[in-house]
């Protein structure tokens, strides 16, 4: 039977040279990198740096030794708001096929990869023509419309 970790870490917040406050938090409830920051190495061939964007969302949100199968090769994939492609490139790097939505020009490497289709419509409306895997949102277009379209897929 496993033991609960209950060890205790003290937290200082220093708001000025008399103003501090302080708190506890669990180790348990700690971040795995060094204060709190993964170190993601930007990628060369990556459209943008929104790419380490969802890099970091996979570290936090989905266990590691779930990656092959919650990120399997040859999966299908839409990227909502994909323009340039920094999120795209992400999931054409997990072989997956990958419907890019967005009414900007995409990467011109990417398209050649044969992995993406961009479709130059509006995400807002956007309907796949068959069932998807996996659905990624970048729209930075009205956050609570964005944030309900994302709660219907």
């Amino acid at each position: 039977k496993e033991k609960p970790n209950k060890a205790l870490r003290l937290v200082l917040f220093v708001l000025t040279g008399s103003d501090i406050y302080i708190g506890y938090s669990a180790v348990a409830n700690s971040a795995p990198w060094p204060l709190g920051i993964p170190r993601l190495k930007f990628p060369k061939k990556a459209p943008s740096r929104s790419t380490l964007k969802l890099e970091e969302a996979w570290h936090w949100f989905i266990p590691k030794n779930e990656w092959d199968e919650r990120l399997a090769h040859g999966s299908r994939a839409v990227d909502l708001g994909a323009a340039p492609g920094g999120w795209t490139w992400q999931l054409v790097q997990r072989s997956m096929f990958v419907a890019a939505v967005d009414n900007g020009p995409m990467q011109p490497d990417l398209m050649e990869t044969g992995q993406v289709n961009h479709v130059q419509e509006d995400a807002y409306k956007f309907i796949p023509d068959q069932p998807v895997n996996l659905m990624v949102c970048d729209v930075v277009d009205k956050p609570i419309k964005t944030a309900d379209m994302a709660a219907d897929w």
